[in-house]
């Protein structure tokens, strides 16, 4: 199973990275959370394969990027964004970061991304052909 949460400020792309999350079975969503502060609590104490990310939030004094740059140990990241402009920045980093959407995302860009992650075998398998999209 890979443990994952969701950072957005943006309920309605919290709910539909939860709608995905659901639609595989190798995943589970430990949290959907609007701040960073919050999220960093539950990343700190549980074992989180897997952050979903947006990169600017709106609630927090800190955004993605910055997050990225100084937390700690980080796990895999797929950075979910409408600011298309930070890519170039993001993959400079050379973290942890697995894909970087564009919102609205749909499904199979989703799959894709999942597929990617499978492939650092950095966490444990997934059976993509079982899922329907």
């Amino acid at each position: 199973m890979i443990k994952c949460v969701a950072i957005d400020d943006e309920a309605p792309a919290l709910d539909l990275i939860e709608n995905y999350v659901s639609r595989i079975p190798e995943l589970e969503l430990i949290g959907k959370f609007q701040r960073l502060s919050d999220a960093k609590r539950i990343i700190e104490k549980e074992k989180i394969d897997l952050i979903f990310l947006d990169i600017v939030l709106n609630h927090d004094d800190i955004n993605g990027i910055h997050f990225l740059k100084y937390a700690p140990k980080l796990p895999k990241v797929i950075i979910i964004s409408s600011h298309y402009e930070f890519k170039a920045t993001v993959h400079e980093l050379q973290l942890s970061i697995v894909d970087f959407l564009v919102k609205t995302v749909t499904f199979e860009q989703f799959l894709d991304a999942i597929h990617r992650l499978k492939l650092t075998k950095e966490v444990p398998s997934i059976d993509l052909e079982s899922i329907r999209t």
